[in-house]
């Protein structure tokens, strides 16, 4: 969250990155996005789109397109999102990247399933996990996959033991955490409503 930092590295060391701009100006959009300063994000975009989308590095090619998936992501406009994903997601198999491949599946799955194709969706954040644990990210495994969890439990998938795995999910992800279990938080607090457990909801 530190994107002053972050801004001052970049203004003095954007000439001298090399190979690795395409990342460097990826993370820092990325940056700009979660602080909703999109203007800025866009430009680091689409400034990335027109020095890299040609490149013969495929792992350069993700970030381009990994970045504009995620912008679009902010926006909603999940037709764009698709597309880019997609781009990402064949630049990291080419490359053989997984730390690209994990990602790029996880926002395709979040694409597929905001837009309808919830067992789409499921499969490819199963394949988001799977890339994250060959990783050896144990992090990364959890935060996918309590996004999948959540899916779930909203679309009312396997709802026997929804809140069993929610409450386990929940008492397993560390404080640090805070947007995993805000989500987990949220959804456990809804289907404590939807089930009548009113006395419950107010303890989450």
């Amino acid at each position: 969250g530190r994107i002053e930092e972050a801004q001052s590295c970049w203004n003095q060391w954007e000439t001298g990155l090399g190979p690795t701009k395409a990342e460097a100006q990826f993370y820092l959009g990325v940056g700009y996005c979660r602080q909703s300063q999109y203007k800025k994000a866009n430009v680091l975009f689409a400034s990335n789109l027109r020095e890299h989308r040609r490149s013969t590095d495929p792992v350069a090619r993700f970030f381009v397109f990994q970045g504009l998936a995620f912008y679009r992501f902010f926006l909603g406009d999940m037709l764009k999102v698709r597309r880019f994903a997609q781009q990402a997601l064949d630049a990291a198999l080419i490359a053989q990247f997984t730390f690209g491949k994990a990602f790029a599946y996880e926002l395709l799955g979040h694409c597929q399933i905001q837009s309808g194709e919830i067992s789409r969706g499921q499969k490819t954040m199963s394949l988001a996990i799977a890339s994250a644990r060959h990783l050896g990210d144990s992090g990364l495994e959890r935060s996918f996959d309590v996004s999948r969890t959540a899916y779930l439990a909203q679309h009312g998938i396997n709802p026997s033991d929804t809140i069993a795995r929610l409450e386990s999910f929940l008492a397993k992800t560390d404080s640090i955490f805070g947007y995993s279990r805000g989500i987990l938080m949220l959804e456990l607090a809804r289907q404590r409503m939807l089930q009548g457990r009113m006395s419950e909801t107010k303890d989450v």
